[in-house]
């Protein structure tokens, strides 16, 4: 991700935002490889479970992102913040999930 520091020199806002929905493109794609590889690897039982938990995630990623934006409401770093907010939770998930079923 150190690729893309670069984008924030400027502290121009546009920039940020490339930079952080890149960064959350980046982790949603890993959390995205982990999920299809648990896909082959759990019993049938416990990817069902899974699914209805990253379910119920997808809501909590979405929803603690539009609150800690909230802070930047009508602000122009409010998309920025959303993007990065949304970047650290799918970040995180990627490694619950691998200390969770992968180990």
């Amino acid at each position: 991700m150190s690729d893309l520091d670069g984008l924030y020199k400027n502290e121009n806002t546009v920039e940020m935002k490339q930079a952080e929905h890149e960064r959350y493109e980046r982790w949603d794609h890993a959390l995205n490889d982990v999920y299809n590889q648990l896909k082959m690897t759990l019993p049938s039982d416990e990817m069902e479970k899974l699914k209805h938990k990253q379910r119920q995630w997808i809501t909590y990623r979405d929803e603690t992102a539009l609150q800690e934006s909230s802070k930047y409401k009508g602000g122009t770093h409010e998309q920025v913040e959303y993007l990065s907010v949304a970047a650290r939770v799918t970040k995180e998930r990627c490694y619950e999930l691998v200390k969770t079923y992968m180990q």
